[in-house]
């Protein structure tokens, strides 16, 4: 692991100490997917891969209602 995501990680560790084991390795998932996709390091391909992820997820999450025209 890199030194620098440990310790970020571990500064949030007291602040995920009250959540769900399962829901932490969610966060920790996706936290590592937003770490790709801005990552300079990585080609295209890899940060499109990465991105295109963290929206499905979005979608997921939070869909679009269509709102309803009153006329």
């Amino acid at each position: 692991m890199v030194t620098w995501l440990f310790y970020v990680m571990s500064a949030k560790k007291k602040q995920l100490k009250e959540i769900d084991p399962e829901v932490q390795e969610i966060y920790i998932k996706v936290s590592r997917w937003q770490i790709e996709a801005n990552s300079g390091h990585n080609d295209g391909y890899v940060r499109k891969f990465y991105s295109d992820k963290i929206k499905q997820l979005k979608k997921l999450l939070f869909p679009k209602k269509n709102p309803k025209l009153i006329t």
